[in-house]
């Protein structure tokens, strides 16, 4: 049984479907990653995930359970969510020890030197408890926001976008962090990045966005090997640098998807059925795909994906 999944969930806003029956599951201990352009809803589908967001339809379990059935506080301890802007999220007022130290307070695992165990955990030295946020790099601060995450000993982290922020080179450290948090702490990771790179280092299985949907899903290192969504193809072949990207204008208004294909208008492979005709979910092999190219119902072992 999953750890965490989403089964179906849609959320919209106004006449903005940002999330449109979108499935995904997590597996203790595994990361799963999030990829699209910005606008594709993947920050909404994460912040349902988390209870933030209460999808319109669909559902979100926690060890089989929907989210509803926990308190807040009981699902506060299971699961974090690392915002993408690490200076904003935290109280420049307070010292970095007390903002800590807060949140064990709030949750009775207060005890004698468990916030020095915290920085620890995360590269900052002890007396870093002192400093204000102002007083930190970007780096640092994204440091101490994952250690106010890890007081609380949940078992999955929600990340968006945590390194988007961060100097190349800084992102590297960040990453090597959550690679060995996640081999000391059992830790799960939900991984939301535009940066097909970030995702690569640490996630075993993928799942890709367009316009609020998932349109292709699998393991992480068969996906990257052999895509089968145009959009996937282009998300790669963009991050290859100097490479021609074969991908032309903006994504449409959410609030006026596209007949058949949501991706037809920008696709290079697109043919008069993509216009019309909407491609389900489909896995053949290992990979699931919206693209009715790749997994027409035709092909050898092609299923609907759950």
């Amino acid at each position: 049984m999953p750890l965490l999944e989403a089964r179906g969930i849609s959320k919209c806003f106004g006449p903005v479907r940002a999330v449109d029956s979108v499935s995904l599951s997590l597996e203790a201990g595994k990361c799963l990653g999030l990829v699209g352009e910005s606008g594709c809803g993947k920050t909404t589908a994460l912040r349902c995930l988390m209870g933030i967001q209460v999808p319109d339809g669909g559902e979100v379990l926690l060890d089989g359970r929907s989210l509803s059935d926990f308190p807040r506080p009981a699902l506060a301890r299971r699961v974090q969510y690392v915002f993408q802007d690490p200076f904003s999220s935290l109280d420049p007022r307070m010292k970095a020890g007390d903002q800590l130290r807060e949140v064990l307070q709030a949750h009775g695992l207060e005890r004698a030197g468990r916030v020095e165990e915290l920085l620890g955990l995360v590269g900052l030295a002890p007396e870093s408890a002192s400093r204000f946020p102002h007083a930190f790099s970007g780096g640092q601060r994204q440091r101490l926001v994952i250690a106010r995450a890890l007081a609380v000993e949940p078992s999955i982290l929600l990340l968006d976008e945590p390194v988007s922020a961060l100097d190349v080179s800084i992102q590297a450290q960040v990453l090597n962090l959550l690679v060995d948090l996640r081999a000391r702490l059992g830790l799960a990771l939900v991984l939301v990045s535009h940066d097909l790179g970030v995702v690569r280092r640490l996630a075993g299985r993928l799942a890709v966005m367009y316009l609020g949907q998932v349109v292709e899903a699998g393991p992480a290192e068969a996906v990257f090997a052999s895509p089968r969504h145009p959009y996937t193809k282009a998300l790669l072949a963009a991050a290859v640098p100097g490479a021609k990207v074969p991908i032309q204008g903006e994504p449409p208004s959410p609030a006026n998807p596209p007949t058949g294909c949501r991706f037809h208008p920008r696709c290079p492979e697109a043919e008069e059925r993509c216009r019309t005709e909407v491609q389900e979910l489909q896995t053949v092999g290992e990979i699931a795909s919206r693209c009715w190219k790749s997994v027409s119902p035709g092909t050898p072992g092609a299923r609907a994906a759950s």
